[in-house]
């Protein structure tokens, strides 16, 4: 409030701070046998973690049962495929003719992608080229040279145009030289390939013939293990059928847990507290907004105290000094208070 009454507007008022955000609870799924909890770690900050809880006791003693099941599943397993009739079958002749047949195989496929250098070839043909191309257009220049001089037009235009004629000329012969040159040498690539292709070809249908020879004598042997196969690998369907029944058992323990829903209860319930906070901290300002701007809109409405009509009056009562003549009273007393 000023001295002559209350003319200031109203104070801005105080706006509490917005709450603190709420701790998430701990939530128990006991559908699952989980729940989510707060931890504090070695370094000291918090964490959410998910525990299992603990099992019943059938729960548990079924969990343990499916476990020594597989495990007596997987010994009986790899028992059966130590005894794999397969192994008695002579396959060591096939194995050695198939790695001879491909170790030939390799030595040749590396042969035939050792091209010759084809490139220096085409890069001779082309210097060769060049350097004829370039004694023509010596001895063209000097010759034009020669005729321009005896006919006197060595500096004209017609001198400048026939040699401007004569270096384009000698440029486009290089050009076609190079082009003729890179033609030549896909053609020679061409024809090398394919000739050795052709060998290759050959050599690789008598591999062929030495492969499918050492086959079927490999497929004779293996028919003669067949018989055991098929009671050794009743056996290993029975054990893996076993394993299939007792991983279930543990998978289905395992998808129960998985399927919990303690953490999105504790998300949830986690939003729901801060938003209600949050919705009553919003509707907490805007009241206290509300009642501020209607504290301004009645100061603004209200006409000017006593104070402020004394500050106009003498404002007026200043001006009306400084502007009376100087012999006058007003002018006198103006002049004593502003000099």
């Amino acid at each position: 409030m000023s001295l002559f009454g209350d003319d200031d507007p109203p104070p801005a008022p105080w706006i509490p701070p917005p709450p603190p955000p709420q701790e998430m609870l701990d939530v128990i799924d006991e559908v699952t046998g989980t729940q989510t909890i707060t931890v504090t770690g070695a370094d000291g900050k918090k964490r959410r973690m998910i525990q299992r809880l603990p099992r019943t006791a059938e729960e548990e003693a079924l969990y343990q049962e499916a476990g020594q099941l597989m495990e007596r599943s997987i010994a009986e397993m790899r028992r059966l495929y130590d005894d794999d009739p397969r192994q008695l079958v002579p396959y060591a002749p096939f194995v050695e003719t198939v790695n001879a047949l491909n170790q030939e195989r390799s030595q040749d496929m590396a042969e035939l992608t050792q091209f010759p250098d084809f490139n220096g070839y085409v890069q001779e043909f082309k210097d060769m080229q060049k350097s004829i191309i370039d004694e023509d257009y010596r001895s063209a220049s000097n010759t034009l040279e020669e005729n321009l001089a005896h006919k006197g037009l060595a500096d004209s235009t017609v001198g400048r145009e026939e040699r401007n004629l004569l270096t384009r000329n000698a440029a486009m012969a290089r050009q076609r030289a190079s082009a003729e040159a890179q033609v030549m040498g896909e053609q020679v690539k061409g024809a090398d390939l394919a000739n050795r292709t052709n060998a290759f070809n050959l050599r690789e249908a008598t591999r062929q013939g030495r492969l499918s020879a050492a086959a079927t004598e490999y497929d004779l042997q293996k028919d003669e293990a067949q018989q055991q196969m098929t009671q050794r690998d009743r056996a290993l369907a029975h054990q893996s059928h076993l394993y299939t029944i007792a991983a279930g058992i543990r998978g289905a323990d395992n998808n129960r847990a998985m399927g919990t829903m303690a953490p999105q209860m504790a998300l949830a319930e986690f939003n729901a507290t801060n938003n209600n906070a949050l919705n009553y901290y919003n509707a907490d300002v805007n009241r206290i907004t509300r009642q501020y701007g209607m504290e301004m809109d009645a100061h603004r409405s209200r006409g000017p105290g006593f104070g402020q009509n004394l500050l106009h009056l003498g404002g007026m009562g200043g001006m009306a000094m400084l502007g009376a003549p100087s012999n006058s009273i007003l002018g006198g007393w103006g002049r004593k208070l502003f000099g």
